[in-house]
């Protein structure tokens, strides 16, 4: 179904609308963490939330084919991996918060 929809202009100009302003979102929520301290300074927060994206998108595709484990695990999972190279502290888990 995600292929006909942006096979359809209308429905593909919703569909990037809606892909921009997350795009938008992820990147506010990173620069708030490189002001808090979180983030390395010098971290490109436009290629980094572009890397969120992509593999929340991609997480949430393989975990619908693999079903193992509940999809929010499977994705925490993923984007610790993804940003704990940037992050100024140790990554944080589950028991942290």
């Amino acid at each position: 179904m995600l292929c006909a929809d942006l096979a359809d202009p209308e429905l593909h100009a919703h569909a990037r609308t809606a892909h921009l302003a997350q795009l938008g979102a992820v990147e506010a929520l990173l620069a708030e963490a490189r002001l808090a301290g979180e983030l390395r300074e010098g971290t490109d927060l436009r290629a980094l939330a572009g890397s969120v994206q992509a593999v929340t998108a991609g997480a949430g595709l393989v975990w619908a084919v693999e079903r193992d484990g509940p999809l929010a695990e499977r994705l925490a999972r993923e984007l610790r991996t993804l940003v704990s190279p940037y992050l100024t502290t140790g990554p944080r888990t589950q028991e942290d918060t």
